[in-house]
């Protein structure tokens, strides 16, 4: 039999010893007589996942938590958001795992479907297929048609429309039309 000692945060502690039909998280002991890799000090057993899943594991690591399940957990998770609303998206279901990055089909409130990363829809790096961003303008420029200086027409959806903005709304009231004028060619 093997030690029953494992190392955890480099202070040794003494767990029960494992036995056949063991449960650690979603892992069942298939057989609990211990197999020595290499010429490593680690011992593995022989598990089984609750997706069915046969694997060998670190005895350590299922005593001291580390390992709780082959990954099926972790794709579980991510399955447990489907349905669910971020901002503006709605997941409908998982897509696919690409290059480590886990992929969703979800549908915008203004109806517009995308295959987005998981990820940031959760932490919120996109809020919306950028009918959001629509609606901010629309929002900011309300009751602002345009304005004229020197003759020309300046639209707030323009790309001038931000420099004549902070010109206007500069605290020193001498802003004329020709510094104005300086401003949009800058």
């Amino acid at each position: 039999m093997i030690s029953d000692e494992c190392f955890k945060a480099d202070k040794r502690i003494k767990y029960p010893p494992i036995e056949d039909g063991g449960v650690y998280g979603y892992w069942t002991v298939i057989n609990a007589n211990p197999v020595q890799v290499g010429r490593g000090v680690h011992y593995f057993v022989k598990c089984r996942c609750v997706c069915a899943r046969i694997q060998y594991v670190r005895t350590c690591d299922l005593k001291n938590g580390n390992s709780k399940s082959c990954g099926c957990a972790r794709a579980q998770r991510g399955l447990r958001k489907v349905g669910k609303k971020f901002n503006r998206w709605t997941i409908e279901e998982i897509a696919e795992i690409r290059a480590g990055k886990r992929y969703v089909h979800a549908i915008c409130d203004c109806g517009f479907k995308a295959k987005i990363r998981l990820h940031s829809i959760v932490n919120g790096e996109t809020k919306s297929c950028g009918c959001y961003r629509d609606d901010q303008h629309r929002k900011n420029r309300k009751g602002k048609k345009f304005i004229r200086i020197n003759g020309k027409v300046y639209h707030p959806w323009g790309k001038n429309w931000i420099a004549v903005n902070k010109a206007l709304q500069d605290q020193s009231k001498s802003t004329t039309d020709r510094e104005l004028s300086d401003v949009i060619r800058a």
